[in-house]
This record gives structure tokens, sequence and C-alpha cells, in this order.
């Protein structure tokens, strides 16, 4: 595992990091995990509008997992974006929207034009990147899945999470800018066992307090009406993680219909007592706690492990 932090020079200088972390860390390196460049620019800055598409070999070198990366500034709208899409097919001449089904949508991180904080952890099968703009935390998650299928029955478990469905500025609240474990809709892609990218859905984006039980993909943990509120820390007072799983829900019943995995190195927290950007350490490795954006009440704190 590969890990640093820093602070990128801006929003566009955060891909750049991010692209030269994955292809040329020396951790990665070492242990052949490196990401390969598969189109885009390769080095040096990139501006709005110019990408970067990268190929993770997993733990054994085996795998192709898919991604592209691109910059995004509007600046009178003060909108100032990383954006990433996963790939089930990839042609070099451009990560387009075509043809149909072989991309996710676009997922966004609404940053700012000036320095904004990371920290970056990965391996050859996925990588986690917050990013803290404004006391504001969005992350990328970009890889594989710990899935509960065997191989031959789910092939590609890749996960394309972000925390905003649209280009947006940083301030912007409310339901469409929401780290993808509690989502309202178009913040997280999974492709599934049944070969199709589907949304991961909490809220109806109409309306951030609006809790959607209809036939979704969902993180029970961080999901109000699937989980128990005001969880507390353990007895003696110090933090406990548990795995974040993704699961599907039907539209009768809350209660999780199937499992089909869960994050790799993401993890719930409870909120209480919960002090945010805090490195916990918790059987012996440490974790960073951080919020969904702004959020940091109940089913919204994650946990993230830096090795």
């Amino acid at each position: 595992m590969a890990y640093v932090t820093g602070t990128a020079a801006n929003h566009l200088d955060l891909i750049a990091v991010l692209r030269d972390f994955l292809s040329t860390n020396a951790d990665l390196v070492a242990a052949d995990q490196n990401w390969s460049i598969i189109g885009g620019v390769a080095s040096g800055p990139i501006a709005h509008g110019e990408f970067v598409s990268l190929s993770g070999p997993g733990l054994g070198g085996t795998d192709q997992i898919l991604v592209t990366l691109e910059g995004y500034t509007n600046a009178p709208a003060g909108a100032f974006c990383a954006m990433m899409r996963g790939h089930t097919a990839y042609s070099p001449g451009a990560p387009s929207d075509e043809p149909p089904g072989l991309n996710t949508p676009w997922v966004y991180l609404a940053l700012i034009n000036d320095p904004v904080r990371y920290w970056i952890v990965a391996n050859g099968r996925r990588f986690i990147c917050v990013a803290k703009a404004n006391n504001r935390y969005d992350v990328f998650y970009g890889g594989f899945v710990l899935p509960e299928h065997l191989p031959t029955d789910w092939t590609y478990p890749v996960l394309i999470g972000g925390a905003a469905n649209a280009p947006m500025p940083v301030s912007q609240d409310g339901s469409g800018h929401r780290n993808f474990w509690n989502p309202s809709t178009g913040q997280g892609w999974l492709f599934t066992p049944a070969q199709i990218w589907r949304d991961m859905t909490h809220v109806r984006a109409s309306d951030e307090n609006a809790l959607s039980n209809e036939n979704i993909l969902a993180s029970p943990d961080w999901k109000a009406s699937m989980s128990f509120s005001n969880k507390a820390r353990a007895i003696d007072g110090s933090p406990f993680l548990s795995v974040g799983r993704i699961a599907e829900t039907s539209t009768s019943d809350i209660n999780p219909r199937n499992f089909l995995g869960s994050y790799d190195g993401l993890f719930y927290t409870p909120a209480a007592g919960a002090v945010i950007e805090e490195v916990i350490e918790y059987d012996g490795k440490d974790y960073l706690v951080i919020a969904n954006v702004y959020r940091n009440s109940d089913n919204h704190v994650a946990a993230v492990c830096l090795e």
C-alpha cells in the first residue's frame, strides 16, 4: 500500500499529483502495482478540458482497471472541479460518452482554484483521494471493491465514487454535494455482477432529507433508514470501525436484499466523539477520519485506512 499527503496548488494540480502518484510512486513501482497511463496528458500540468486515463494492474498484474481524470474550470460560476469516470473498455483517442454503457457518467470533486490539501492511498486495485478545500472534504474512490462473489461471478467489481454529481462551487450545500458512501444520486457508480453500471442512492436529489427506499444500491451503515442512529463509541470510549458494505435493497423492504461487497480501505465509524482529520489507530493501523463533505453527524463520518 502506498500513501502520501500534501498540498496541491489548485484543483487542476491535484489531478496531476494523483496521476504522478499512481504511475510513479516508489512503493507502487516496487510492488508492480503502479498504474499505467494509457491516454491523455502523461506528464506536466493538466489544463481545463484536458484528461489523463490510467489502467490499474490489480494486485497480481492481471487486471485492467480503467479510469479517466479530467480538469474543469468555470470561473464565472465559481466551479473548479476534478472529474473522474470509469470504463469497461477504452479507446485511446478520447474517453467519450460513446458507445453507451461502457463508461460511467462523470463524478466530481468540488474544489477551489487555490491550495488544496490532499491525502492519497493506493494499491494496484484501487485508489482513494481525499481533498480538503475550504474545510470541506470531497473524496474520489477509483477501482475495485472487495466482492462477496466468486471472481467468475463478478470479474470487474469497479466503483467510481466522487462527491458531486455535476460541476459546482465548493460552497454548494444540498444533496448534489455528498460523498459516495452516503450519496443522493450520481456520486457513485458500481459495475455490478449483472454487467451494468448502477447508481448508488441514499436520498432523493430533490430533497436533502427525503430518504429513498427504492430499488437501489446503498451502504447500510451510513443510510439512516437501514441503520441505527446515535451509534456510540466502544465501552472504553475508543473509536471502532466497521466494514462499509454495499447492498441492494428492494422497493418493498428497506432491509438489505443482497450484499455485493465492501469498500477497500474505507470504513464506517461513529460520529460520536469523532474529530475530523484525526488519525486514529485501530487494530494496529492508522485511519484518517473524514466528513461527508461538510456533514459530520450520525451516518456521515468515515475513516480511510492509510496503510
